[in-house]
């Protein structure tokens, strides 16, 4: 994947940096291990921790997000 790229956050992998796609401030995530959340109405599969924050953050697998770069590149 190249930087820049348009995806979803699903297809992400484990420590990848992205941002959500319509957000304006370009608040940049991590992309974590977690269990999947369900609530009456949704199904967050995906877990993601703000830049230096300590806690995480669930968002559904088809969100749009602007791909930055891999863990370990």
């Amino acid at each position: 994947m190249n930087r820049n790229e348009i995806t979803v956050a699903g297809s992400l992998q484990t420590g990848d940096r992205f941002y959500k796609r319509n957000d304006k401030g370009k608040v940049v995530f991590e992309k974590v291990e977690g269990e999947i959340k369900k609530t009456e109405y949704q199904t967050y599969t995906v877990n993601a921790r703000k830049n230096g924050a300590k806690f995480t953050q669930s968002m559904k697998g088809n969100t749009e997000v602007v791909f930055l770069r891999h863990a370990y590149n």
